[in-house]
């Protein structure tokens, strides 16, 4: 897309379910949302072909974005027929699980567009609640999901598209490598309900996430009963083996000791003792189970 003009990658000018013009109102800020699913421009047309609802854009998991509703016209995302008026809709692609989270070049595209309809309308930096808002501000709705305040998505696209608006007002620079690491709402808000697959292999974003889904696969892996992993059981043996060993040691000084009071060679009581230990272990057969 060519943001400093506002050029789609391609249009889809809907017939229906928009309304021309927007009876007077100014645009005053963007609004985004999430499609609920992984469409594409071409999917999303589709679906306002017989549900009344539409969007000015799409944006694609793959980053690209498709108009659907020219700017000066009035798109019916809001539900809400003010707030249609004095705003541009934004939808964004997601992928699986719940809030379901949207991919990186999704969010790229999506906040950079942001910023350039800011940029265009004299709408002023990014600024949630000012001149950017969820869907759900305006409506009972879990829409935008992850971009929603408080959701894993929301701290670093905000602060994307405060990125992109000054790198195209000349303020400052493009969002760069350290959008990769996540902000610390990111970390917190974080569930394995969210696996971010898509995210690029051996980002910092998803070597974090993947600690939480390592480890359970380890314990799934290794099993144990309703009680204890056998990971749990392993470390407890260890720790008694060198209880064990302490116990063991201390008593082979008490009977050197007792030897030595009673006449007797020390050292030969204590290698008879350690004989007999030696054989008793020979015959022990420790096994572990996962069943």
């Amino acid at each position: 897309m060519d943001f400093a003009s506002l050029t789609a990658d391609e249009n889809r000018w809907l017939g229906t379910h928009y309304t021309s013009g927007r009876a007077g109102s100014p645009i005053r800020h963007v609004v985004v949302h999430y499609m609920g699913g992984d469409l594409d421009g071409a999917g999303c047309y589709g679906v306002w072909q017989t549900r009344p609802a539409s969007a000015h854009y799409a944006v694609a998991s793959t980053g690209r974005i498709t108009q659907l509703v020219r700017d000066r016209d009035m798109a019916w995302h809001c539900g809400n027929k003010a707030e249609n008026r004095r705003s541009i809709g934004i939808e964004h692609a997601n992928r699986g699980g719940n809030p379901g989270y949207l991919t990186d070049a999704c969010m790229a595209s999506g906040s950079h567009l942001v910023a350039a309809l800011c940029a265009c309308y004299g709408l002023g930096r990014p600024a949630w609640g000012r001149n950017l808002f969820g869907h759900s501000d305006f409506a009972s709705t879990d829409c935008p999901g992850p971009l929603r305040v408080g959701m894993p998505q929301h701290d670093r696209y905000v602060r994307m598209c405060q990125q992109w608006y000054d790198y195209m007002t000349g303020a400052g620079s493009a969002p760069g490598s350290e959008d990769d690491l996540p902000t610390p709402n990111d970390v917190w808000a974080f569930t394995n309900d969210g696996q971010q697959d898509d995210t690029a292999p051996g980002s910092a974003w998803t070597n974090l996430i993947d600690i939480d889904r390592v480890v359970n696969a380890i314990r799934q892996t290794i099993g144990g009963d309703d009680t204890h992993t056998v990971l749990a059981n392993v470390v407890d043996t260890n720790l008694r083996i060198q209880e064990l060993q302490a116990t063991i040691s201390a008593q082979a000084e008490a009977i050197r000791t007792l030897a030595s009071a009673q006449g007797a060679d020390p050292e030969a009581v204590a290698k008879a003792v350690s004989d007999a230990v030696a054989a008793k272990l020979a015959e022990i057969r420790l096994e572990v189970t996962t069943s």
